[in-house]
């Protein structure tokens, strides 16, 4: 699913590319465009149950683009355990890297918002993954990434 990016802002402020290929992960899922339409409310929510290592859901920017922060908002999976997840980038769709470090969703599957501003790095290919075994299926109401911090809520 091609989208323009609410997160991404106008070209004059922000130079990521405004266009992006948004697809489910290895867990497949529906409304994968929910992941970044700008609305808190709409959940993008996996097929089925994760497990350690399996993306979530992936952007494709086509080209390398450079994030130097992320908020992903009100991530939760529907069971009560604590569960991790983490966000990873690739120059290749096969090799991938943790960006920041990976953060626990609360027991009582109350949707957690994390934001994180590692290193920053330019990648083309950028995903949310399971950092762990998942009791139920997960979901995340928005997954923004940013060029700059001074450009993060």
């Amino acid at each position: 699913m091609v989208f323009s990016s609410f997160w991404f802002g106008s070209s004059a402020s922000n130079p990521i590319s405004l266009d992006a290929t948004a697809s489910v992960g290895d867990v497949g899922g529906s409304n994968v465009g929910r992941i970044n339409d700008g609305d808190l409310i709409t959940l993008f929510t996996t097929a089925s149950t994760p497990t350690d290592g399996q993306a979530l859901a992936k952007l494709d920017f086509g080209s390398s683009q450079t994030i130097a922060g992320f908020k992903a908002y009100l991530t939760q999976q529907g069971a009560a355990d604590a569960v991790t997840m983490r966000i990873e980038h690739s120059d290749n769709d096969s090799s991938w890297t943790t960006f920041g470090t990976a953060w626990t969703i609360s027991p009582g599957n109350s949707g957690h918002t994390e934001t994180q501003t590692p290193t920053a790095v330019s990648k083309r290919y950028w995903r949310l993954t399971a950092n762990q075994n998942y009791d139920t299926a997960a979901s995340t109401s928005e997954l923004a990434l940013y060029a700059t911090t001074g450009q993060m809520p």
